[in-house]
């Protein structure tokens, strides 16, 4: 008897264990993989471009301008000089750090940029890195691409008469339809978007020098940047091809590029991407630019 009522024990058990315990530490396994698998299928990156927001030093990398730097963080290029003693040559270098705010506890903005005299067109070592790399400053020229003994003096002439802070005349730099409006919730809102044909012309909005022309800021692709005077910049990006080199100067309705799709901000469409800077801070080109009917 005590034999036989082991064996239905055992048996009661046995079908507890299979009818009961398993199915639940199953359940339990099942809740752990798909938890485990959420995780591991999280986006671990963003695919947009970092913040520069509370970025407090850039490093200069080569083909670099004070300018396309200033522009990058929305600061005023001669705020951005003026913070890092460098002189109205802006003249900077491959490796350099630069400051993109005042040190802590400092509460007096700094002083404006020291103008360049002729007793002294050589670069400035405005910090301490650029004594270490100057070797290489031939690899990546200054934005002045043309300066030399004999155009010092005419650029010293362009640049004080480009000072004025006046608004320059605007003109559409090309002639297809906006696609987006400006607004300030994102980098790609900080310009409009303008619909267009591969190879069609840019032109130039206003007069200016380039101060840049690369693909070295990340998601604007082909970009040219140019100072009108003083206190504006215009911007233009996705160009299929460049047609102006750092230093030159242009007139308002020059042509300066093709139109494209370079850089992810195309979205692999035709467009140009074009900004004004007053100050170093986007406005709204539409305010700026002439009314046209379409």
């Amino acid at each position: 008897m005590i034999f036989f009522a082991y064996i239905n024990l055992s048996t009661v058990f046995s079908s507890f264990m299979h009818k009961v315990i398993r199915p639940f530490n199953i359940l339990i396994a099942i809740v752990l993989v798909s938890a485990c698998s959420q995780h591991q299928s999280a986006p671990i990156s963003s695919r947009q471009p970092p913040a520069v927001t509370n970025t407090s030093t850039h490093i200069v990398r080569p083909s670099e301008t004070l300018y396309s730097i200033a522009w990058q963080y929305s600061l005023d290029y001669r705020y951005l000089a003026s913070l890092n003693g460098i002189n109205t040559d802006y003249i900077i270098y491959p490796g350099q750090r630069l400051r993109l705010k005042p040190p802590a506890n400092t509460v007096a903005r700094p002083r404006p940029p020291i103008a360049v005299t002729k007793k002294s067109q050589a670069p400035v070592k405005s910090t301490p890195q650029a004594k270490v790399i100057k070797p290489i400053v031939k690899k990546t020229p200054p934005v002045n691409t043309k300066r030399s003994d004999k155009t010092s003096s005419t650029s010293a002439q362009t640049s004080s008469k480009s000072d004025s802070a006046a608004a320059p005349t605007w003109r559409w730099p090309t002639k297809g339809k906006v696609l987006t409006n400006f607004y300030t919730g994102s980098a790609a809102g900080k310009g409009i978007d303008i619909n267009g044909q591969k190879g069609e012309s840019i032109s130039a909005a206003a007069a200016g020098v380039v101060v840049y022309a690369g693909n070295g800021i990340r998601g604007y692709g082909n970009l040219v940047i140019i100072r009108h005077n003083a206190n504006y910049l215009s911007a233009y990006a996705h160009n299929d091809k460049i047609n102006v080199r750092e230093g030159e100067q242009v007139k308002g309705g020059q042509r300066i590029a093709e139109l494209g799709s370079t850089g992810s901000g195309a979205r692999n469409r035709s467009m140009l991407h074009f900004q004004v800077r007053k100050g170093g801070k986007p406005i709204d080109p539409i305010k700026v630019l002439p009314k046209r009917n379409f």
